[in-house]
């Protein structure tokens, strides 16, 4: 009984300095506030850095022209490569900011049967969005498909080239294939890749080849606007609560 009395006073002790350190910590915060001094700067990694030469100032030449390179694009990736692997979609300048976790990352040297490794350059791929069949489904497909050009979501051109964002129970798969046209049964010529006319004859054959890479992508939110930690107004979190714990609900 002596004992528990004990870690009960002590318990209490600790809490009345709690809440002593509380309180003065709010009267001096309202006295700053009153005198009209700035807030002070939060303790964080950053603030408390010690500087060196990987530290850039604001100010610098380099980091300006950078910023004015980066300013004429209309939509930037933020890749984590920690453990959580969450990736952000921000699209500029208004937003909104879509925030995925990344899984079954496989980089196209690592896929099997792969015999040319090269990518045709200047050559926009023809776009594939399925199965997004609700309104939040909709606007991951709107997102995902403005990563490309309009000219992607058109009919598909005679460059064979394919990119796929495959949605199902609420992972969406990513793929690129390149068609290649085949010798016929006839033995006929194989059809040249470089040719403006589509394959036409009956006894054509069309092979698939996965160029890569390919991954596994599940929304975990949709911010609106730019990505804003403290104050950034969210339009859509997963959450046990919304979604529940059936296998069997999809919200994209």
């Amino acid at each position: 009984y002596l004992k528990e009395s004990t870690k009960h006073h002590e318990r209490e002790i600790a809490r009345k300095e709690r809440s002593k350190k509380a309180k003065e910590q709010a009267k001096r915060r309202k006295e700053r506030k009153k005198s009209g001094k700035p807030a002070g700067i939060p303790q964080t990694l950053e603030t408390l850095r010690t500087p060196d030469e990987t530290i850039l100032p604001k100010d610098d030449a380099d980091v300006i022209k950078e910023e004015e390179h980066v300013c004429k694009f209309a939509y930037s990736l933020i890749v984590r490569t920690n453990l959580r692997k969450f990736t952000q979609m921000n699209h500029l300048p208004n937003g909104p900011t879509a925030t995925f976790r990344v899984s079954n990352v496989t980089p196209r040297r690592k896929i099997h049967g792969l015999k040319n490794r090269g990518i045709e350059p200047g050559v926009v791929p023809h776009l594939l969005l399925n199965r997004f069949m609700t309104r939040l489904g909709r606007r991951v497909e709107r997102i995902l498909g403005a990563l490309f050009p309009a000219a992607s979501r058109g009919p598909p051109q005679p460059h064979c080239r394919t990119v796929v964002f495959h949605n199902q129970r609420d992972f969406i798969f990513f793929r690129h294939y390149r068609y290649q046209h085949k010798k016929d049964r006839l033995g006929q010529e194989e059809e040249p890749e470089t040719t403006n006319t589509p394959a036409t004859g009956l006894n054509d054959r069309v092979v698939t080849n996965e160029v890569g890479p390919r991954f596994t992508l599940k929304l975990r939110s949709i911010q609106v606007g730019t990505f804003d930690s403290q104050f950034g107004d969210f339009e859509w979190v997963r959450k046990s609560a919304v979604t529940g714990k059936s296998r069997r609900t999809f919200v994209l």
